[in-house]
């Protein structure tokens, strides 16, 4: 989670993005909707189809179309939530420990454990 995190937030460097990394590990769809409406609808897919699969439904695959993403990004979405439930899977029954530099990131680690769900931000 922490590399993922760290990932996103190097590549999230502008002022409209500011807090959307943070938005991200809380899981503050609305808010990352009114940031991004076209990230905000895909995020909020793909973490439905990670925690909830059995309920997607066509009306899911329309939300996104309605926000623009055409079938290929809709394929690709699917494709990559499927590798990484595959890939983390994978790695738990193995147990394979992941190495990251981004550990001694004091802020990252915060966040990280933010979106694992140890540690509720300030604003709530």
């Amino acid at each position: 989670m922490a590399a993922h995190l760290g990932y996103l937030r190097d590549e999230v460097r502008d002022d409209r993005h500011e807090n959307l990394v943070e938005l991200i590990a809380d899981r503050r769809w609305t808010e990352v909707r009114d940031a991004d409406p076209r990230l905000g609808a895909l995020l909020g897919f793909a973490e439905k189809l990670t925690r909830d699969p059995g309920a997607m439904a066509q009306g899911d695959v329309q939300a996104l179309r309605d926000r623009g993403l055409d079938d290929r990004e809709i394929h690709d979405a699917v494709c990559i939530v499927a590798y990484y439930a595959f890939a983390n899977r994978l790695a738990d029954g193995l147990g394979v420990e992941v190495e990251d530099h981004r550990r001694d990131d004091p802020s990252l680690m915060a966040l990280t454990r933010r979106a694992m769900g140890g540690e509720r931000p300030a604003h709530q």
